[in-house]
């Protein structure tokens, strides 16, 4: 997504990957949890029900559960409705991917009012 963006944005779509450094930094940011935390926690949770037919591992479920709460207070911190302010960035659209694997595999996350709240906004 970051490359389509250098590539492609014009003025009137930036804000899906903004040149200041500042706020490119928070999306930056942003898609590193995903990648690095959110996802990662989601495919160890989900590994045994997806490549051997068994429960989730609850084990690593603390992990999951760790992520949606600093993803949830993230969304507590900021104004605007997305995960960076008030403009759709591409940290949004590669969180809300990620939680549409919870979502297709029955993982109920409305406990965390923030996150449902904002992945319900952009569905």
């Amino acid at each position: 997504m970051q490359y389509l963006c250098n590539k492609y944005c014009t003025p009137e779509n930036q804000h899906l990957y903004p040149t200041e450094p500042e706020q490119r930094g928070t999306v930056d940011r942003l898609l590193f949890f995903d990648m690095g935390t959110l996802t990662y926690a989601i495919k160890e949770y989900f590994r045994p029900k997806q490549f051997e037919g068994l429960p989730p591992d609850a084990e690593k479920e603390n992990l999951l559960k760790q992520s949606l709460d600093y993803l949830d207070g993230v969304l507590e911190t900021v104004e605007g409705g997305y995960l960076t302010g008030d403009k759709l960035t591409i940290a949004d659209l590669a969180v809300l991917a990620s939680l549409t694997e919870l979502d297709a595999m029955g993982y109920a996350y409305k406990c965390y009012g923030n996150v449902t709240r904002w992945s319900n906004k952009l569905r």
